[in-house]
C-alpha cells in the first residue's frame, strides 16, 4: 500500500511499510487524489500520532496547507472517511496538533 501527500518527481520516504511523498503543486482535493492515483497511491490516510508526526517532517517549513485523504462524508459534519477506504481512527485534534 502506498499513500501520497498532495516537484514533478517526488522524493519518497518510508514509514510503517508505506511510501509517502510531498508533492509541491497547487491542486484541488480531487486533482490531488487523481495525481496520487497516477503515481500508484492515494492521498495520505493517517492512523497514528506517530505517522502524523512523520508526515509533518516531509513538509516544508512555514504555513503549508496540504491535502490528506480525509474527507467529510454525507451531511453529518462529524462523519469522515479516508479516500483509500481505510477506517478513520484518529481524532481531528491529533491530526491538527496543538492550537
Amino acid at each position: 500500500l502506498m499513500t501520497v501527500l498532495a516537484a514533478p518527481t517526488p522524493t519518497w520516504s518510508s514509514f510503517g511499510g508505506e511510501l509517502h511523498a510531498y508533492v509541491h503543486k497547487r491542486m484541488t482535493f480531487d486533482e490531488a487524489q487523481t495525481n496520487c492515483v497516477s503515481l500508484g497511491g492515494s492521498l495520505a490516510s493517517i492512523h497514528t500520532t506517530g505517522e502524523n508526526a512523520f508526515i509533518t517532517t516531509l513538509l516544508p517549513q512555514g504555513n503549508t496547507r496540504v491535502w490528506i485523504g480525509l474527507r467529510r462524508t454525507g451531511f453529518d459534519p462529524d462523519t469522515f472517511a479516508f479516500s483509500d477506504g481505510t477506517n478513520y481512527d484518529i481524532t481531528l485534534s491529533d491530526l491538527l496538533g496543538p492550537s
